[in-house]
């Protein structure tokens, strides 16, 4: 007769061949021993164990070796044995015959795009987002002239970065800094700060858009500076750039965090961005916070306005900019315990409703990383929480250059949240509710200096000075 007892939330196998079987004489039953199998297509056949699953019993609860304990074990159904339960029966697993394939693990990294030469020692270089999730890279490399080349490309497919530049090259007077760019009909879009070699009205940086290298290009110069600017293209031909008036020189060094005082975000458009007449429009100056990274922007495609979110005295705030003239309208602070030092954000829409992921970072030393979900009717502006989960902390892995992007219904929806840890590369899987699919994931072998999600998957750069800079991975079990 068989006897079932808890062990550590499992049921251990005890055997005993006597009648008149009690709890008071446990003591005279030994409990099942085996061998753990090593992983394999064929693990369970070849588990011991696996004698005593009868028919008629939970599938997804069965007896198995435990490689520990070296005793059968009723436990989720690990048919493969490579740690990580089926998906089916509450694990990560989506191939449960294959030990090589775990939703736990991460695909070895691939390059995307070669660029001859590399991108150049001690080159900055910035990863962001379309609203389609399309990554792009784009990157500050100084010339041998004393100038500057302002490169961007997408990294969706395998390709060579031509070897001229694609935004800037040799300008006089002109040295870029924090770039960020996105595309436009097949041509690259950028805003970035452009230093001034002597002092000036724009010695705390002007801010400068350029479409492609000599399409348009539109200047314009606070009295504060411009600091980490980013970009979201929007509907009528225009942009939305979202910038903090401080000078860019007060947010290149994430060390002086706790020192650093709060800078206003400042919103403003930019009209007729594929023509030489673009030019930018009056700002709008909206809470003060202390972020390194630039403000978090959203658009979707088939809603002409777009969503702005970044740091404030609170928590972090979130704007609802209005089609057209992006005017800041509806906002809400999303309160935090811990100081937010930078915030990314992606959308999806569902009829009359956005979706907002906002993804941040908690804390100057890197501490926790944090999700949280909002659902937004666009006719009332009315907001409800889904919820904010902890991506992960300090302690296991502290947060650094994260980012969020929306996962292709293809690929099974939800949210992708990538970040750095001590320069390794990261992602986590979550359902459209912020319910986690997947442990915290390294990709495996891979240093990286920066990191973005885009459809899906993790892209991110490997080093600078190698001509394969540029990787994409994801995650085994979508």
């Amino acid at each position: 007769m068989h006897l079932r007892d808890v062990v550590r939330g499992a049921l251990v196998l005890v055997v005993g061949g006597g009648n008149g079987c009690t709890f008071a004489n446990l003591a005279d039953y030994d409990v099942q021993p085996c061998e753990p199998v090593s992983p394999g297509v064929d693990a369970y056949r070849r588990d011991s164990c696996h004698a005593f699953n009868g028919a008629g019993g939970d599938p997804c609860l069965v007896w198995q070796c435990d490689a520990r304990l070296r005793r059968c074990v009723q436990s989720a159904r690990d048919d493969d044995r490579d740690g990580d339960p089926a998906a089916v029966c509450g694990g990560t697993d989506c191939d449960d015959a294959n030990p090589s394939r775990s939703g736990r693990r991460a695909d070895a990294p691939t390059a995307t795009v070669r660029v001859p030469g590399g991108i150049g020692p001690g080159a900055s270089v910035v990863l962001s987002t379309d609203s389609g999730g399309e990554p792009t890279a784009t990157w500050v490399t100084p010339l041998t002239s004393g100038r500057y080349c302002l490169q961007a490309t997408r990294l969706d497919a395998s390709a060579s970065v031509a070897g001229s530049c694609a935004l800037l090259e040799a300008e006089p007077n002109l040295a870029p800094a924090q770039p960020f760019a996105k595309w436009i009909a097949g041509s690259p879009a950028a805003v970035f700060v452009a230093q001034t070699p002597t002092a000036g009205p724009c010695d705390g940086g002007g801010l400068t858009f350029r479409y492609g290298k000599s399409v348009s290009t539109a200047s314009t110069c606070d009295a504060s500076g411009a600091a980490l600017p980013s970009l979201a293209l929007g509907s009528d031909g225009a942009a939305v750039v979202a910038y903090y008036a401080t000078a860019y020189r007060n947010r290149a060094d994430v060390s002086k965090c706790p020192a650093v005082s709060p800078a206003g975000l400042v919103i403003r458009k930019v009209s007729n961005i594929a023509s030489t007449s673009a030019s930018f429009g009056s700002p709008q100056m909206l809470d003060a916070g202390v972020s390194f990274r630039p403000p978090a922007l959203a658009t979707m495609d088939g809603y002409g306005g777009a969503f702005v979110a970044s740091p404030v005295a609170k928590g972090v705030g979130v704007w609802i900019l209005s089609p057209a003239t992006y005017s800041a309208g509806a906002t809400w602070i999303d309160n935090v315990v811990a100081d937010v030092v930078g915030v990314t954000m992606a959308a999806t829409r569902d009829g009359g409703a956005v979706r907002l992921a906002i993804a941040k970072e908690l804390g100057c030393n890197h501490g926790s990383l944090h999700l949280s979900l909002v659902e937004v009717d666009l006719s009332t502006a009315n907001r409800t929480s889904i919820g904010d989960v902890e991506v992960t902390n300090a302690a296991s892995a502290p947060a650094f250059r994260s980012s969020v992007s929306s996962v292709p219904p293809e690929k099974g929806g939800g949210w992708l949240v990538t970040w750095l840890a001590a320069g390794q590369a990261f992602a986590r899987r979550f359902d459209v509710k912020g319910v986690p699919l997947t442990p915290p994931t390294a990709v495996p072998g891979v240093k990286a200096l920066e990191i973005v999600a885009g459809r899906g998957e993790a892209f991110f750069v490997r080093a600078a000075g190698v001509e394969d800079p540029f990787y994409r991975a994801a995650l085994q079990c979508p």
